[in-house]
């Protein structure tokens, strides 16, 4: 007498686990809504758990080793829970705190995602979420100008999905669409008048020409042609009234010059004032904050108090230092240092190319991250931690592809024990 196997695997002609991926774009797709009501992405990731728990259930899903990788990540908010209660504004702290744990959630489906799906499927998936972003951004702003002009919730997400879109070009797959989402994410960044995603995205993609691909050769070819595209599309919007003006306006607040054309004049952009107020009330007070920080986002209070006006700190360093404190700094390093080794890992172990290159994909698109959160509130959304998942979630697919035992399920082929 034998014994099938407990795990279902396919329904119609897509892999269950395809499902749950499927489910994890929907969080960033809510994300890009949010421009509405910005807590509006909880729903997409609500939608994303329940989906992994249903296959998971079946059983469809590998999750040992999740509880483990999860670990430090509960840690980090269960401290800033904790040390709120040492804050001016207790409530005010632990709120945020509750608010922002979805990012465990966040990092749950995506890790489940990368540990039960192939590279080239989650390659893939950062390629769909970029092409259906283009409808989702006209839909959002035609009722918004205001957020048209930075290009709404997507900037946080165009600088990391970057490299994956270019080892979709690279890899000989999905060229064609991944063409479309590399055309997309360029136009979006130079019509979005905002700076950090801007650069940041021209970083990772000139070390991804550099890094990414299977021969140099190769490299030198898709670099000739992303410089090529990128003329093309800079050619176009300059060459469109409303966009032109857009686009010197970009100029404007990159070089602080005013801007002077037969048919329009832009003044230059000064200094922020707040981002000067905000690092003055860092820069006093952090110090005085140590060990256990002022409070997670309680900047928002003593900025008000100050200058009778609301407003959170814009970078996430000076979220860890200042509101988290050196233990927040420490419990944050050990999360990247893990989600390092991880890529290294895989880097070093992995028995498909593929496996490797998505690797240097995550390993670029947290760089990414890392060089918007010098301006932006990267720890408000679903990126960094969808990254954090995705890294550790393929680490533990590359791992039991080494040890097998690790996921051995009994099937036809293994005999009941005596």
């Amino acid at each position: 007498m034998m014994r099938r196997s407990r795990f279902i695997t396919r329904v119609g002609t897509l892999p269950l686990a395809r499902y749950q991926l499927l489910a994890t774009e929907a969080i960033f797709l809510f994300f890009f809504l949010s421009i509405w009501k910005y807590k509006v992405w909880y729903i997409g990731t609500g939608a994303a758990i329940v989906v992994s728990a249903v296959l998971a259930a079946i059983p469809a899903l590998k999750l040992r080793g999740l509880g483990w990788d999860l670990t430090p990540l509960i840690v980090y908010f269960a401290y800033l829970y904790a040390v709120a209660g040492k804050s001016e504004y207790v409530a005010e702290a632990r709120w945020w705190v509750a608010a922002d744990s979805v990012g465990i959630l966040v990092f749950t489906a995506f890790w489940i995602a990368a540990r039960n799906n192939p590279a080239d499927a989650i390659i893939g998936s950062f390629v769909r979420v970029s092409l259906v972003m283009a409808p989702l951004l006209i839909l959002t702003h035609s009722p918004s100008p205001d957020a048209a002009r930075y290009g709404g919730l997507t900037l946080p997400y165009i600088p990391s999905a970057l490299p994956f879109i270019w080892t979709a070009l690279v890899s000989r797959t999905r060229r064609l669409a991944a063409t479309g989402a590399l055309l997309v994410c360029l136009v979006v960044l130079l019509l979005s008048r905002s700076r950090a995603p801007l650069f940041s995205s021209f970083i990772v993609l000139g070390l991804a020409t550099l890094l990414i691909g299977h021969s140099v050769r190769q490299r030198i070819k898709w670099a000739t042609v992303l410089l090529i595209a990128m003329a093309v599309v800079g050619a176009i919007l300059y060459s469109i009234g409303w966009t032109r003006i857009i686009l010197f306006t970009f100029f404007a607040r990159i070089t602080g010059k005013d801007v002077l054309t037969a048919d329009v004049y832009i003044r230059g952009e000064p200094t922020d004032p707040v981002r000067v107020a905000l690092a003055n009330l860092v820069r006093d007070n952090i110090m005085d904050a140590q060990p256990f920080g002022a409070g997670y986002m309680v900047t928002l209070k003593l900025f008000e108090k100050i200058y009778a006006e609301p407003m959170s700190l814009h970078s996430i360093y000076e979220t860890w230092a200042f509101e988290g404190g050196v233990i927040c700094v420490a419990l944050v390093g050990v999360i990247f240092l893990r989600h390092l080794r991880g890529l290294t890992f895989v880097r070093r172990f992995a028995l498909s190319p593929d496996d490797v290159m998505l690797a240097q994909s995550l390993a670029l698109s947290t760089l990414a991250v890392l060089l918007m959160g010098l301006f932006h509130q990267m720890h408000h959304g679903p990126v960094l931690y969808g990254l954090l998942g995705l890294a550790l979630g393929l680490r533990a697919r590359v791992l039991a592809g080494h040890y097998p035992v690790i996921d051995r399920v009994r099937s036809a082929s293994t005999p009941l024990p005596a």
